[in-house]
Order: C-alpha cells, then sequence, then structure tokens
C-alpha cells in the first residue's frame, strides 16, 4: 500500500469551514473599524474646507460668520461644504474669521448616516 500524499477531501472541507467561521466573526469588526475611519476622514476634510474659507477671510480682508440665523444677527454663511448623504448637522456654534486672521472658536456637530456624533470644533486663535 502507498503512502497518501497531500490532503484529503474532509481535511480541506473542514479547514475551509474553520476558516469561513474565523472570517465572519472578524468581518463585521473590520467594516466598523473601516466606516469609523471613512467619517472621521471626511470629518478632517470638512475642517480642511473650513481653514480654506477663514484663509479666503484673511486675504480678501472681510469677516466670515457661519452660523444658524438664531445664533447671529450679522451676514449668514452656510457652511462651505456639502455632507456626504445621510449625514446632518445637528447643531452649531457660531464660527466667526476675522480678517486680523483671528478666529472666534465654536464647534459643528454632525450625525453620520451610520448614527454616530461627530462634533468639529475649531479653537480661538490668531
Amino acid at each position: 500500500m502507498r503512502p497518501s500524499r497531500g490532503f484529503t477531501l474532509i481535511e480541506l472541507l473542514v479547514v475551509l469551514a474553520l476558516f469561513g467561521l474565523a472570517g465572519s466573526l472578524v468581518a463585521p469588526d473590520l467594516w466598523k473599524a473601516y466606516e469609523g475611519a471613512s467619517e472621521r476622514n471626511r470629518v478632517i476634510e470638512m475642517g480642511r474646507e473650513l481653514m480654506d474659507h477663514r484663509r479666503e477671510g484673511y486675504y480678501g480682508g472681510r469677516t466670515v460668520t457661519f452660523a444658524k440665523d438664531e445664533l447671529s444677527a450679522r451676514a449668514v454663511h452656510e457652511l462651505p461644504f456639502t455632507l456626504s448623504p445621510g449625514w446632518i448637522v445637528k447643531g452649531n456654534s457660531s464660527l466667526q474669521f476675522l480678517p486680523t486672521g483671528v478666529t472666534a472658536g465654536g464647534s459643528v456637530l454632525f450625525v453620520s448616516s451610520t448614527g454616530r456624533a461627530w462634533r468639529l470644533t475649531v479653537s480661538d486663535f490668531d
């Protein structure tokens, strides 16, 4: 009788079943981590867009205010970025960029399409 080489079909099926089980346990956590990272990147991108408007106000010599109507009596601008589908602005405090380069701090609270809350905070600085 010849010694067998390789694996039997049963052994291969058992290994594939174990890999499938391990993958089904790990995949949901990996997907949540991926969603969290992509949402974080989107919030960082929105922060960069805000800072671009700060620079435009500085070099243009004008004050730019982002606020809800009830928070500010001054000229009110919409937030300078478009939200991804399913995202909503839950609330924001007044953000003001002065032509001197000073920023009156504030924050914007978002809720993503997955239900996670994100706060974009702009500190007072010049």
